[in-house]
């Protein structure tokens, strides 16, 4: 199976940024410290095919270059609820 190059989604990843973060989250720069670091989880909330997880870190690379994401599910594994997918 061949996957979509980026340049055919990254577009959206775009689009998807400017509208939910538009100019800022006030109230996570106000409480939470820009240079402190972080680990967060994608989280199935109910039995699913895991996909789409390389457009998901591209959103967090956007907003950081910096950041690491790891995958921990494959691309069309099936996943039960409360499989952590992505790091």
């Amino acid at each position: 199976m061949q996957h979509p190059k980026p340049e055919t989604w990254r577009w959206i990843v775009e689009m998807g940024l400017a509208e939910d973060i538009g100019k800022g989250d006030l109230t996570s720069e106000l409480l939470i410290a820009a240079d402190k670091p972080a680990t967060a989880h994608i989280v199935a909330r109910q039995e699913m095919v895991a996909c789409g997880l390389k457009v998901a870190a591209e959103f967090f690379f956007m907003l950081d270059a910096a950041m690491q994401c790891e995958g921990l599910a494959k691309e069309g594994e099936l996943v039960a609820p409360g499989a952590k997918l992505l790091r």
